[in-house]
């Protein structure tokens, strides 16, 4: 839901949820761009780094961009893509940080309170599978969750639950994607955000 109002706003508590597609934010660059149809057609910011969100369109109104599906590449650490029934790849990006360690955590207990490490903070709630994941012992239910990222700074991994026969159906699972580096506080580079899959949604 994107929802704006005045005096920011051209037209007062004006609201749409129409084929809206979002970027993530960031602490240290806090401005979220997204990109609708209707009657908001284009690209648009909105900035939260003061008390009162500002809003920019950047194609206001049936302008000759109406992104109905729109990816902005090289800022979403953590995405995943449908690759059959019960089947996912997890797809990690980490430009900045080519050739380093990643790896992949899931938590079934949701994002928070989250895990606090040094002055920064995994949005996952530890459990069982939070431990095993890193471990590397949730294969062949998820692999290739511990690996090197590419020249790219890419890496994949593989859920795959069609072992657990509908056994998480209706739960949702809970991911975060973490490169790693030794110079780095505390030894991370970088902590995506949570990434969440629900088995048996239709989309």
């Amino acid at each position: 839901m994107i929802r704006v109002g005045a005096p920011h706003c051209p037209i007062p508590s004006y609201s749409t949820a129409f084929a809206s597609r979002l970027d993530r934010q960031s602490g240290a660059n806090p401005v979220l761009f997204y990109g609708g149809a209707y009657f908001w057609g284009g690209l648009g910011s909105i900035d939260f780094s003061t008390p009162v969100a500002t809003v920019t369109l950047l194609h206001p109104f049936l302008g000759d961009v109406t992104p109905y599906s729109i990816d902005i590449l090289g800022s979403v650490n953590l995405t995943s893509r449908l690759l059959g029934p019960d089947r996912w790849q997890l797809d990690v990006s980490f430009p900045s940080v080519p050739g380093k360690a990643f790896m992949i955590a899931l938590s079934l207990s949701g994002t928070h309170p989250g895990i606090s490490i040094g002055t920064r903070r995994v949005n996952l709630a530890p459990d069982s599978f939070t431990f095993a994941s890193v471990k590397g012992t949730l294969w062949p239910v998820l692999s290739g969750n511990l690996g090197l990222l590419d020249s790219q700074g890419k890496g994949a991994a593989v859920l795959d639950l069609k072992r657990l026969k509908g056994a998480l159906v209706g739960q949702p699972l809970y991911f975060v994607a973490m490169a790693l580096d030794a110079a780095a506080p505390n030894g991370l580079a970088v902590i995506s955000d949570p990434h969440m899959i629900l088995p048996g949604a239709k989309y």
